[in-house]
């Protein structure tokens, strides 16, 4: 069970750098103010 969650943990975070990499993406490609309030 504990494998389990380690799992579901490791794609929870692998899902969370992403977002993060699509909100870094964002910044780049638009003006800062909106991608800086999605960041919040």
């Amino acid at each position: 069970m504990r494998g389990l969650v380690f799992f579901m943990d490791l794609l929870y975070y692998i899902w969370q750098g992403n977002n993060v990499y699509d909100n870094f993406k964002k910044l780049i490609d638009s003006p800062p103010l909106p991608t800086s309030v999605t960041l919040g």
